[in-house]
């Protein structure tokens, strides 16, 4: 893939290219929070010269416009962090789980930090994630008392993506227990040894096809959620650009006894009674 700095005068943002974006609305103060990482950027238009990992943005509205507020980097970290998502728990708290360690295509260590009150900020408390190495890409959600993180196979943007494992918790700061490293079935996570073994082929052939990219939380009339798991189908688009891949939607199905997540199983289409 080929880096593009983009201008981006009009927000203030520094001129970097961008990736993995995403929202969180603060109740207390009224203003969406756009987290996003940032890389190849150019210093001279960098806060005091210094580009972080990641460029935090506010707006008054979901669609923006947003302005540019600071750059972050957690404490005692290594520069270079990777994917990331975001969490509000029910009382407004806010948290972030995030790639850290990134060694080329080797392992690396997943965190969870809660953020302040603002969302602009780590706090400096922090947690390792146990499970498999090989990840990137995480999700975090809420089903019931229960707290989720589902971590996505590294393939650096690989073709077919690399497989899924679920970690669970009764609080966004743990204790968080390894459920499975084999969510996505036929992609047995553990046995990688590089991010260029990921599918497809005689290691991990998943059935998404896809690399992990975020869980939507679906209001149904009925007064349930439905989870939906996306995916990015790498090099996949007939024009073969990054921004044009197309997706794999999954529902997420829930052990009725445990509340664990079951194993994928293809579904050729799903219709969902939502709640308008």
């Amino acid at each position: 893939m080929v880096s593009t700095v983009y201008p981006s005068t009009s927000s203030g943002l520094p001129q970097c290219t961008y990736f993995r974006s995403q929202v969180l609305y603060n109740a207390a103060t009224g203003l969406y929070v756009l987290w996003a990482n940032s890389v190849s950027c150019k210093a001279s238009t960098c806060p005091n010269g210094e580009c972080l990992d990641y460029a935090i943005s506010t707006a008054p509205a979901p669609e923006g416009p947003f302005t540019f507020v600071k750059m972050a980097r957690a404490a005692d970290l290594t520069a270079g962090l990777g994917d990331f998502a975001l969490f509000a728990d029910d009382d407004g708290t806010g948290y972030i789980v995030l790639c850290n360690l990134i060694n080329g295509a080797g392992p690396r260590d997943m965190y969870v930090f809660p953020l302040s009150s603002d969302y602009l900020k780590f706090e400096a408390q922090r947690v390792l994630l146990p499970g498999p190495k090989l990840v990137e890409a995480p999700s975090f959600f809420k089903r019931g008392p229960n707290y989720f993180i589902l971590l996505g196979g590294c393939t650096c943007m690989g073709l077919y993506g690399g497989g899924v494992a679920a970690l669970t918790a009764p609080h966004p700061l743990g204790p968080w227990t390894s459920v499975s490293s084999q969510i996505d079935p036929g992609c047995p996570m553990l046995k990688q040894s590089t991010c260029f073994e990921m599918g497809p082929g005689a290691i991990c052939n998943p059935i998404s096809q896809a690399q992990q990219n975020f869980v939507i939380e679906v209001p149904l009339v009925s007064g349930d959620t439905a989870f939906v798991w996306t995916g990015d189908k790498w090099q996949q688009s007939p024009d073969h650009m990054y921004d044009q891949q197309p997706q794999t939607w999954l529902p997420l199905v829930f052990d009725a006894t445990t509340g664990n997540i079951q194993p994928f199983s293809y579904v050729g289409n799903f219709t969902l009674d939502v709640a308008v």
